[in-house]
């Protein structure tokens, strides 16, 4: 009797531990879900702002070019007065 006893305490540990081991695994699943969507939008915004940073470059170069241009000609006053 004295083995039974042992091996049914082992079984409801067996089972705890399993039930456990089951609670973790889906817990880690989602964990990893919501991980997958955080990388995706992060390489999404990171390509957008890759794409936003060339333009915005794109316009400061082209905004140096007009003002070095400008600065090139002389000015021209107001001779209506």
């Amino acid at each position: 009797m004295k083995g039974y006893a042992l091996y049914m305490k082992g079984y409801a540990l067996y089972m705890k531990g399993y039930a456990l081991y089951m609670k973790g695994y889906v817990l880690y699943m989602k964990g990893y879900a919501l991980y997958m969507k955080g990388y995706a939008l992060y390489k999404k915004g990171y390509a957008l702002y890759k794409k936003g940073y060339a333009l915005y470059m794109k316009g400061y170069a082209l905004y140096m070019k007009g003002y070095a241009l400008s600065r090139l000609v002389p000015r021209q006053e107001n001779k209506a007065e």
